[in-house]
Formats: structure tokens, sequence, C-alpha cells
């Protein structure tokens, strides 16, 4: 047995440890890792294993290739990648109408709480969303006099697809210096 088939072999018998493959043959001495099948990752510990099968076309979208090529992978984090996501997801199954999110489903459906939420402000800076916000909201996003305005509308999100297509980093490093010169700005005036 050479080297690569042992690393093989040793990586799909941690994957079966972890339930993330079956091993279908792991009675047999000869053969034992061969017809490995994938199971999903998204299961919580104890309750069973499912076998991973590819999405459908319905349950699935196109993700711009740019995001990779232009190093967008390497500079947003996890919070921002997801909600970036999300608008992208919206822009391939709603067309470019800014569609809302809310809180509940961005929790429910997303997995996204309200801090992680909070990443749509380093998108829009990045010009990679557009942000449609309920005019009653304050920059924290509360509705000021709530009692009499009653609930607001949540945030429209649209996902801009040419934002994309500019260098993370220095789009990142641009936008960074844009805020900090705006937070300058408001600091000087203030005083």
């Amino acid at each position: 047995m050479d080297k690569i088939e042992r690393q093989l072999q040793s990586t799909l018998k941690r994957l079966h440890a972890e339930d993330l493959v079956d091993l279908p043959n792991s009675s047999r001495t000869k053969g034992r890792y061969e017809g490995f099948l994938l199971q999903r990752d998204d299961i919580l510990p104890g309750r069973g294993t499912d076998l991973y099968r590819v999405p459908t076309a319905e349950e699935s979208f196109p993700v711009p290739l740019t995001l990779f090529t232009e190093g967008w992978i390497y500079v947003l984090e996890d919070t921002e990648l997801a909600l970036l996501l999300i608008t992208i997801r919206n822009l391939s199954k709603h067309g470019a109408q800014p569609l809302p999110l809310s809180g509940e489903n961005r929790s429910l459906r997303y997995g996204l709480g309200e801090d992680a939420f909070e990443s749509h402000r380093v998108l829009e800076y990045l010009n990679l969303v557009d942000v449609n916000s309920d005019y009653r909201r304050q920059s924290n996003g509360r509705i000021a006099n709530y009692e009499d305005q009653g609930q607001g509308e949540p945030h429209k999100l649209q996902f801009l697809p040419e934002g994309l297509s500019k260098p993370a980093m220095a789009t990142f490093l641009s936008a960074i210096g844009s805020q900090l010169d705006q937070a300058d700005t408001q600091a000087s005036e203030g005083t």
C-alpha cells in the first residue's frame, strides 16, 4: 500500500469516526473503504445521520466567480460572507429587486443573529450590497417613538454584482480609509 492510499484510508477512517462518511463495506477485510458515502454535516450530534445529496437546481444558485478571483473570499468575515450569499441567492431567485430580510427570517431560515446582521453595514461600505432602511429607523436600527410609530419595515437588501469585480483588498482598504476620514470630519465638526 502506497503513502497516498494510507493517507486516504486514514482520512476516511477519521471522517467515519466523526459521522461525516458512511462506510458500507466496513466489515470487509479488503476494500472496506470502497464505495464510501458522504453524510450531511449539518446534522446535530446524536440525532442520527443522513446521506449527503447534491442540491437540485431549485435549491442552489450560481455564485459569482469574482467572489474568489478578486479575493473577496479572503477579505470578508464569515458573517459578511453569509449575508452576501443571502443577497446573491435573492438576486438569483427573485431578480434585481431589493428584498426585505426580517429578523425572524434572518434568524430562522439562515441562522444569523442580530449581531451578524450588522455586517450589512460593511457590505454597504464596500458597495457589495445596497441597503434600503425604513426612514423612521435611527442609526442603531431602532424606531424612535416606537409606541407611536409602530413596527418598522425590515431592511431591504440588494446585491450589487459589479462590486465583486473590483480587487477586494484595495476596495476594503479604501472603504476603511473613507470611514476613518468621515469619522475624523464628524469629530472635528463636533468639537
